[in-house]
C-alpha cells in the first residue's frame, strides 16, 4: 500500500534514475532484487531483523548484489538500510515501477482469457490496445477457465468484458425481462 514514505523514496530514485538515463536498469534490478529476496524467506527475515546492525545489512547486500546491480541503486538501498526502511522495500518497488510508467507513457494490462494466448494473439490484442488507448502496453496474460471464452480486459480502471461468462449472465437478465413482459408486468 502507498504511503507519503515510500513514494518520496520512489520518488527519490526515479529522479536519479532521470538524471542518469538509468530507469529501465534500475526497474529491471530492482524486480530481481525483490525476487531473490522473496525466494529465499530466510534471507528476508535477515534482512529486516533488528538484530542485524546496519553495517552487517549492507556487506550482506553488497556481497550478493554487488555484481549484478548498478551502484546508484547499491546506494539506494544502502540508504534504505540506513534510515531502517528496508521493511518497505517491496512497497517502495510498487511505487517506483508506477512512478516509471507514468513517465514512460506505460500502461500495464492485463488480458483474462479461458486459456493461456498465444503469443500472436497476444500480439494482436497489444496492437489494438495501442491504438485504442495511445500508449506503450505491457500485457500479462492472466487464465481463468471460469469465464468459459473470449477475454476481459483490464486497463488502468477500465474493464472491457467479452466473456462468455457476462453475454450469459446478459441473456439471462434479458430472458426473465421478456417472461415478465409475456405475462404483462412491465
Amino acid at each position: 500500500m502507498s504511503s507519503i514514505l515510500t513514494r518520496r523514496y520512489a520518488s527519490a530514485l526515479l529522479q536519479v534514475g532521470k538524471e542518469h538515463d538509468l530507469l529501465d536498469e534500475f526497474l529491471e534490478q530492482y524486480a530481481e532484487m525483490i525476487n531473490q529476496i522473496k525466494k529465499e524467506k530466510k534471507f528476508e527475515q535477515l534482512l529486516n531483523s533488528p538484530r542485524i546492525i546496519h553495517s552487517q545489512k549492507k556487506k550482506i547486500i553488497n556481497e550478493v548484489f554487488a555484481n549484478t546491480m548498478n551502484s546508484y541503486f547499491l546506494n539506494f538501498i544502502y540508504v534504505l538500510i540506513d534510515k531502517g526502511r528496508l521493511t518497505y522495500l517491496e512497497e517502495i518497488f510498487l511505487d517506483f515501477k508506477e512512478m516509471v510508467y507514468k513517465e514512460k507513457d506505460i500502461l500495464p494490462i492485463k488480458v483474462v482469457s479461458a486459456i493461456p494466448l498465444k503469443e500472436e494473439q497476444l500480439v494482436r490484442v497489444k496492437e489494438k490496445l495501442t491504438k485504442i488507448l495511445k500508449k506503450e502496453i505491457l500485457i500479462q496474460n492472466k487464465v481463468d477457465p471460469s469465464i468459459i471464452g473470449g477475454l476481459i480486459v483490464y486497463a488502468g480502471d477500465k474493464i472491457l468484458d467479452g466473456s462468455i461468462k457476462s453475454k450469459i449472465a446478459k441473456l439471462k437478465v434479458n430472458l426473465k425481462e421478456i417472461r415478465l413482459q409475456e405475462i404483462g408486468v412491465n
